[in-house]
Parts: structure tokens; sequence; C-alpha cells
């Protein structure tokens, strides 16, 4: 098989397992796709004899180029192999077993999932409150038994790395609105107490979202597993709510909104297991400082228009209340 270039079809992808499955003559292997296009990647989805199940073939590139990204590719399988390994222990929470790995040609081969997004659950307007509510704490249940599978000993949120990093705002033109300025300000204030509560360390996902949990069945299936860093579990935890919380200014999220508080209390619940003791205030410390960050990257970037009024308008709403939470935690 060629190496991938301008383009890889499911021709090529065909080709490239049935000599890697060796299969004879006429064998079954069925290739669809491209399923999914991104910049650093192609998902094909197949069929094949000698393949456990159906599979997703994702070949790996680098980010706007056509040239294939072997290291990505030996990164996310060895991720994903790391972690189906770890999660053994309750087969309803898991990420896809992965199959095939080809380096030189940035291909993976790994488990199909068939199902749906907690994203597309939630965002569906027949969704029922107490389903969305269950996505919720089926989120924070799937958290605690990846977390749990890479334990580490507790540590503290590196609050000095953080504050040091906010020095970097005095040239945006953001610090002229009150309320990032006020996020700023909190963060300094509160930031010995957030630093002083022991947390759970683990491997992070590092991409944790409800666009990257699937609902298959029974099982709740993680994807998109990096586990390239390991932390303090928060930084799993607050981007999940963050990502949550500016999804409800969306049209397909308003519906949502008015449940804002009891989704995310039952996510974090379902976490701790009914006892999130102390969490909540470096929780929602680091949740400020991620909020501040995406909002300046976001306003960096130039748009202007309602776009960017939009924009403006669901960060300063959502960082407004979380000024308000940590003083009322702290």
């Amino acid at each position: 098989m060629p190496h991938p270039s301008e383009t890889i079809t499911a021709e090529q992808i065909h080709a490239w397992l049935s000599a890697r499955l060796a299969l004879p003559a006429g064998a079954n292997c069925v290739v669809r796709g491209p399923l999914h296009e991104r910049d650093n990647s192609r998902v094909f989805f197949a069929e094949c004899a000698g393949l456990p199940s159906p599979a997703a073939i994702k070949w790996c590139a680098l980010p706007r180029t056509s040239q294939p990204d072997g290291d990505s590719a030996s990164r996310q399988f060895e991720a994903l192999r790391r972690a189906a390994d770890a999660m053994q222990s309750d087969p309803r929470y898991a990420v896809p077993r992965p199959y095939l790995l080809d380096s030189e040609r940035a291909l993976i081969a790994i488990e199909w999932i068939d199902g749906k997004t907690v994203t597309a659950l939630i965002s569906g307007w027949r969704s029922a409150a107490g389903a969305t509510h269950r996505l919720m704490a089926d989120a924070g249940n799937w958290l605690r038994h990846f977390h749990r599978a890479h334990p580490l000993d507790d540590g503290f949120l590196d609050v000095e790395e953080k504050l040091g990093y906010l020095s970097t705002y005095d040239t945006s033109e953001l610090v002229r609105d009150s309320t990032f300025a006020q996020g700023i300000a909190e963060l300094k204030r509160t930031a010995a107490a957030a630093a002083s509560i022991s947390l759970r360390r683990s491997w992070v996902h590092g991409d944790f979202k409800t666009d990257n949990l699937i609902v298959s069945g029974q099982r709740i299936v993680g994807i998109d597993v990096q586990i390239r860093h390991e932390n303090t579990v928060v930084y799993d935890l607050a981007p999940f709510i963050n990502d949550l919380e500016l999804a409800m200014y969306h049209p397909a999220g308003w519906r949502l909104a008015p449940s804002r508080a009891r989704l995310i209390t039952a996510f974090v619940d379902a976490y701790s297991e009914g006892a999130p003791g102390r969490v909540w205030l470096p929780l929602t410390w680091i949740r400020l400082y991620m909020m501040l960050s995406s909002w300046n990257s976001a306003h960096s970037r130039g748009s202007a228009g309602l776009r960017a009024a939009i924009l403006g308008h669901c960060f300063r709403s959502v960082t407004a209340r979380l000024n308000a939470q940590l003083e009322e935690l702290s």
C-alpha cells in the first residue's frame, strides 16, 4: 500500500487491512468513509474478518497538512491500550479497545463504538430532565473509574504557576472589562485557600467533555483519551463543567440552562460518590482560571461583529457567576 499523501481513501485502508490481517482472496472486509474529517485526522469504518469487532480506522496527520503523523498515532494507540487495560474492573465504563497500529503510515484500528454522544443525548429537545440528570451522573461515574484506574499520591493545586501566568493578561484589552478584571482579582485573593486543599491525583484525560463520551447500550465509553499528563483531578472536572456551561448559551443548550446548577452538582456528586468535601473551592478556582484563559484566547483571535459580541456575552456571564461562587466559597 502506498504511503498516504494528498489523500487517503477507503480503498487504501482496505488494502492495508487485507495485508495486515493476511486476508485470503474473497474474505469479508468492508471499509467505508471517511466518516469524520478534521485538520489532523480522518476516520473510516471497517468490518473485516480477523478483527475482533467492527473498527474505526484513524489516519493521523500533522495539523493542517497532508503528512502522516506517526508519533501521534503511536501516542493515541498507547494511551488507549493503557487505559483499556487499566479499566477492566467494570465493563460499564470503558475506552475503545485498540487493535492495530502502523506508526509508519500513521494508521490505527480501534474498536468501533456504536452509540450516541452525551452531547447529542442532552441536546435533543425530547430529552427529559431526569434523563439529562442521569447522563451527568454517568459522566461523573466514568471519570471516577478512569481516575481510579491510575491512582497517584494526593497533591495540591499548582496555583503559583497559574498566578505567574496572570501577568500576561496585563497587555490584553480585556483587563478593561470589569468582570474579567474581577476574575483576576478573585484568583489572586483566593489562591492560598485553593492551594491548601489536598486533592486526588491521576492521569488526565486531556479533553474531557460531553462530545467525548458515548453511550452504547449499558456502556459509557470515553474517546479521545490522551493521558499525556498527570495532575490533580480537577484538571478533568473543570473543563467538563466549563464546556457544559458555555454550551448552554447555544440554542441547542438553552433548555438546559434552568437546570445548570443541578446538572453540575449531579456530575460532581457522582464523581465523588456523594462526598465532594472541600473540592468545590479548588475546582471553582481552576474553572475561573480556565475560563479567563479561554475568554482571552477567543478575544485575541480578533473576531468582530455579532459573533464576537455573543462570545463576549457568554464568557462574561459564566465568569461573573464564577466570581460570585468563588467569593461565596472563600
